[in-house]
């Protein structure tokens, strides 16, 4: 592992000789002898350590010659020895991973919780995309924690030479399991908003496309969970390659992060774009049209963040990095991000629908304020009875952007997209706009 460090001592401040001086101090011998040469090679005096500590040339010099003559701990003692000689800044983002960690673990166990409560208030049977979240955040809770107690606690955060060699591979081995969690989870989310949409959504074509999404997502996780697992031969490789002193190999890691990251967001975009184009063949004003798509393209926020998570990868160039506890803090930040705001997306409808339905109980009065836009037609609408199974709900076409946010009838499975409230018998229900609001 090459490190680029500033390379002098603070007893360079009273030598006799600076190879006297390296001589009796602690820097590995190897060390030694490049800082001896890089600075007889420079401008700088061997008196004068505030030069040696900011001259690029003996840095550069000294650290290419480490890279040839000492192991990986070798240079990173060396390195660990110069930065506090040099007095450079003690770096450690640390707390702010921890808290970061707390607050996500916290914002998802809300919206979650806030999203069971709408459940059981109106007595609905969980259906398998309320399941499918509530193992998501558990899981992601689990992260979180691994995040405090596996990274955070052994030095993630900071400078790779002031982290111990143990704890150097007990980040790796924690980040490993990360990373793991990670590309199950990011599906995970994604097919539970497909099954809500799969649950509103009841046009044979439009469920096809939902399920061939959750189909797409479900082998698109499947198989980077796989190659996650055994990117590396032996397994424990991705954690043991660090020093040097380990056999061992790997797959290219730089092509399966950056290929699922992109995979990710194109696959984002396309769950954008399904539920917008239903919207958009609705018989609907355009203002109410316009305040059903926003709702729907909440999600623009999640492929922000997955954009600027592959941007920081980018960046980083990743395996490349020689300092990964520090590099890789902006990766684990937005990967704790993506997944909040993930959750929190697949919870937001109902979220909607709960605080809606506590502010009309507990201010009469507001019903009569909001008063929804008509479908433009005075034509009776033909409802099959088949739709009124249990089973299904009608997202075919809805009056207005409060049908989908207001209280659900016991007959109607938790669809938040309904038109119609009224028990009528089997067979066609034809039901005139101006009744679709009289209950």
């Amino acid at each position: 592992m090459r490190i680029y460090f500033n390379l002098v001592l603070w007893a360079v401040l009273s030598t006799k000789t600076l190879a006297q001086e390296v001589e009796n101090s602690m820097l590995p011998k190897c060390a030694a002898l490049c800082l001896t040469a890089a600075v007889q090679n420079s401008s700088c005096s061997a008196l004068d350590s505030a030069c040696i500590c900011n001259d690029a040339g003996i840095i550069a010099q000294a650290s290419e010659c480490e890279t040839l003559t000492c192991t990986v701990k070798e240079t990173l003692t060396a390195a660990n020895i110069s930065a506090i000689h040099c007095n450079a800044p003690l770096r450690d983002n640390g707390k702010s991973f921890t808290t970061t960690s707390i607050v996500c673990a916290t914002v998802t166990m809300l919206a979650v919780g806030l999203r069971l409560f709408q459940r059981v208030w109106k007595s609905v049977t969980l259906g398998l995309d309320d399941l499918l979240i509530v193992g998501t955040v558990l899981t992601n809770l689990a992260l979180c924690l691994i995040n405090i107690y596996g990274l955070s606690a052994n030095g993630f955060g900071k400078d790779i030479w002031k982290v111990s060699f143990p704890q150097i591979t007990e980040i790796i081995r924690y980040s490993y399991i990360v990373q793991v969690i990670y590309f199950a989870l990011i599906p995970a989310i994604k097919i539970s908003i497909l099954l809500f949409l799969l649950r509103i959504f009841i046009t044979y074509h439009m469920r096809i496309m939902i399920q061939a999404t959750i189909l797409f997502n479900l082998l698109v996780g499947v198989t980077y969970v796989i190659l996650n697992i055994f990117q590396c031969r032996p397994i424990s490789f991705f954690w043991t390659s660090w020093d040097g002193e380990h056999q061992g190999t790997c797959i290219d890691v730089v092509a399966l992060v950056n290929s699922y990251a992109i995979i990710s967001i194109v696959v984002d975009v396309w769950m954008l774009i399904l539920p917008i184009i239903q919207v958009y063949k609705l018989n609907l004003q355009r203002r109410t049209k316009l305040a059903v798509g926003v709702m729907f393209s909440v999600g623009i926020i999640f492929t922000a963040i997955s954009v600027i998570r592959l941007v920081t990868l980018f960046q980083l160039g990743y395996a490349n990095t020689t300092n990964p506890t520090w590099d890789y803090f902006l990766s684990g930040f937005w990967s704790q991000i993506e997944l909040t705001v993930g959750i929190v997306c697949a919870c937001l409808p109902s979220i909607r629908m709960l605080f809606v339905s506590v502010l009309t109980r507990s201010t009469p009065n507001l019903e009569k304020t909001i008063q929804p836009t008509r479908i433009n037609s005075r034509t009776p609408l033909n409802i099959p009875y088949s739709v009124w199974d249990s089973s299904t709900s009608i997202a075919g076409s809805f009056s207005s952007l409060e049908d989908i946010v207001s209280e659900d009838p016991p007959q109607i499975r938790e669809s938040f997209m309904y038109n119609f409230t009224s028990s009528r018998k089997p067979g066609v229900k034809s039901v005139a706009p101006s009744s679709i609001y009289s209950q």
